[in-house]
Parts: C-alpha cells; structure tokens; sequence
C-alpha cells in the first residue's frame, strides 16, 4: 500500500488511514504519477503501474 507523506484529514474513513502513523492512502492515480517520475530516467521507462503488475 502507498501512503501519503502527510497526515490524513479526520474525515476519511478508519480503512484508508494507516492507524500507526495517521497517513492515508494514495490514490491510484498520484500512485501511478509518481512511479512514472520516479522511473522516467531509467533505462526503458518511463514504466507505469500496469506495466510493473505484468513484469513479475
């Protein structure tokens, strides 16, 4: 699971919360955008979140 790096606003239900540290989850598509940044300088990428489910 990807967690924001910040703490959740109250209003989110207690499922999308991390109860440790009070983060909530990241939604797909923040989660997508910062794999493809985060592999955009790598050899073949960038890569997307679908392309990393299928290349196990």
């Amino acid at each position: 699971m990807f967690l924001t790096d910040r703490r959740a606003r109250v209003e989110l239900p207690p499922s999308d919360l991390d109860p440790v540290s009070g983060r909530a989850r990241l939604s797909y598509r923040r989660a997508a955008e910062l794999f493809e940044n985060a592999t955009a300088g790598l050899p073949g990428g960038p890569w997307t979140l679908h392309q990393l489910r299928h290349s196990a």
